[in-house]
């Protein structure tokens, strides 16, 4: 049997790759791997235990983060050695320049693609590494890479990623690291957040204010705090009403590391649509009530803690009574209220 190749059905694995991995691959002697991943910012959040481990098993290796310009927020830049970036979209380069850029990362023991793009693929192809993995959406790409796996879309995104990890042999902890501040609990404080990255994500706006309502009604006790983002539907404007009431406020936008010591420290459990700032919430293993109707919740739900879902199984809006029922259900198993 190969050594530290542990595959089953549905991966591919080259001839090329067998032979490294039976007569060259030691981890231990890894000195540089490349992990290609741009993607908004609840992506970046979610990679972030696959550099952790990926520095546990390549102990001795430089790690390269190859990143696109634009996708700057929330990148793990703490856990990497070196950035790379790649050239942006189209006609922002002249094309001998953009080419001239996908040659120039340095040559690899490793390469990871996590981003399966047009452009992770293009620098897959001209990248030099002894080995390089992936998960390719599309057949005709398969042959760049010596490694295939296919993608789960029913397991949390973040368990996903390690399995490239997994098939070379290392065996990630059950309750992920992400490196970042861990939740306190016992502030007695309820967080919501009415953004998401495109308008079919977000729960509607008077349902939304007709659940926190209720449950501030309800829980007396409890502080309600509204997480105003960038956005103009994202603010305090039309919530009035509700925060006039002695338990709900707003809380002003913060940057992502206030935000992330927020969820750790001053937050018991995050009520928010499929976004970046539930990825956060994860990341902290801070409680989090999604709301889903739009993306798969399985993609983004993690097993190993407590989080709970809010969705219909036909895909349609959850009502205002199951948010409310899932809710309460949260509270009740997390607060003392």
């Amino acid at each position: 049997m190969t050594r530290h190749l542990w595959v089953d059905e549905g991966v591919s694995v080259s001839k090329r790759a067998q032979a490294y991995l039976q007569d060259q691959f030691d981890p231990l002697a890894i000195t540089k791997i490349a992990v290609i991943r741009h993607a908004a910012l609840g992506d970046m959040i979610a990679a972030r235990p696959f550099f952790v481990e990926a520095r546990k098993f390549f102990p001795n290796a430089k790690i390269t983060l190859c990143l696109d310009a634009k996708s700057k927020l929330g990148a793990p830049l703490d856990l990497v050695d070196e950035v790379f970036y790649i050239y942006g979209e189209q006609g922002t380069k002249k094309v001998s320049e953009r080419f001239n850029n996908l040659r120039s990362l340095p040559e690899q023991d490793v390469l990871f693609d996590l981003a399966a793009t047009n452009r992770s693929h293009l620098l897959s192809i001209f990248a030099k590494a002894k080995l390089k993995l992936a998960f390719p959406r599309r057949d005709i790409t398969r042959p760049v890479y010596d490694i295939c796996l296919k993608r789960s879309v029913y397991k949390y995104e973040t368990e996903t990623l390690l399995d490239l990890l997994v098939t070379l042999g290392h065996f990630p902890p059950h309750r992920l690291d992400f490196a970042l501040p861990e939740y306190q609990g016992n502030t007695n404080t309820i967080a919501f957040f009415t953004g998401a990255s495109t308008p079919s994500k977000c729960y509607p706006l008077e349902q939304y204010k007709q659940v926190i309502g209720e449950l501030a009604e309800r829980y007396p006790s409890l502080n309600f705090v509204l997480l105003e983002g960038m956005n103009p539907e994202e603010k305090r404007t039309g919530w009035e009403a509700l925060l006039e009431r002695e338990n709900v406020s707003a809380q002003e936008t913060m940057s992502i590391d206030a935000l992330t010591e927020f969820m750790a420290n001053k937050c018991d459990l995050l009520i928010c649509n499929d976004t970046g700032v539930r990825n956060i919430a994860l990341a902290t293993h801070t409680p989090t009530l999604g709301l889903f109707y739009s993306t798969l919740p399985q993609r983004y739900w993690p097993k190993y803690e407590p989080h709970f879902v809010a969705y219909s199984p036909d895909r349609s809006v959850p009502s205002v009574e199951s948010v409310v029922r899932e809710a309460t259900k949260a509270i009740e198993s997390l607060i003392d209220s």
